[in-house]
């Protein structure tokens, strides 16, 4: 009686999972031919040739206009004002969220303080006089 070996042979069993892999593919290309069959505009999704539908023409790939120098240049200065401008809108924003509103101000803010001093200067007087 012959010893059989436990040993795997690792070439060998690549060689059968790139063989099921070749015959699985096969299947999907064939399914995938018979879907582009019965939806031909799927075509060019599907990363084969375009199929076009009767009377349709093929859209080229969109391409930008190219900006010339002076086309730039405006584009960068209205940028440049219009981060300035927003800056400078966060800013009032930020000091406004502070004082309670943009209807407040610093100086309404300070005059309700209840700690506030309010001192009276009267003439020939040297020192002022607490009022309340």
């Amino acid at each position: 009686m012959a010893k059989r070996s436990n040993r795997i042979d690792w070439n060998e069993v690549l060689q059968h999972a790139v063989t099921g892999a070749r015959a699985r593919l096969q299947e999907i290309k064939a399914e995938m031919a018979k879907i582009l069959a019965a939806f031909p505009q799927l075509g060019a999704e599907a990363g084969g040739p375009a199929v076009q539908a009767q009377g349709t023409a093929a859209r080229g790939r969109r391409t930008r206009k190219r900006m010339s120098a002076a086309q730039r240049k405006a584009v960068g200065e209205r940028m440049q004002k219009y981060w300035v401008a927003r800056r400078e809108e966060q800013a009032q924003a930020k000091t406004n969220a502070r004082l309670g509103g943009p209807e407040r101000k610093l100086t309404d803010i300070w005059s309700g303080h209840p700690f506030r001093l309010r001192l009276s200067y009267s003439p020939g007087r040297e020192t002022p006089r607490h009022c309340g």
